[in-house]
């Protein structure tokens, strides 16, 4: 059995309620999460106050290159001046 560990909610869940999980995290049935895989933290400041108050946005997902390079947290942040919408971190 697979399990799937949830840091916000702080419990491991069986890999089966991995969409039962996701629809709690993501608040809409149907969203558009930006792939914020930019080079720099102006153009992410830049997405995302564009795209923070836009209803059909379900969260947003940081890419590798810009979290190793100025560092998650930085990231994180920097989208949460704005907004308290889901983040997504993809190390792939």
């Amino acid at each position: 059995m697979k399990i799937i560990l949830d840091y916000n909610k702080k419990m491991i869940l069986p890999k089966t309620e991995k969409a039962v999980l996701m629809q709690e995290i993501i608040k809409r049935n149907k969203s558009i999460i930006p792939a914020c895989d930019l080079q720099t933290f102006s153009e992410l400041e830049d997405l995302v106050e564009a795209t923070f108050d836009i209803e059909e946005v379900g969260g947003y997902k940081i890419g590798f290159s810009l979290a190793l390079r100025y560092g998650l947290s930085k990231a994180v942040s920097t989208i949460r001046e704005y907004t308290s919408k889901p983040i997504i971190y993809d190390h792939s």
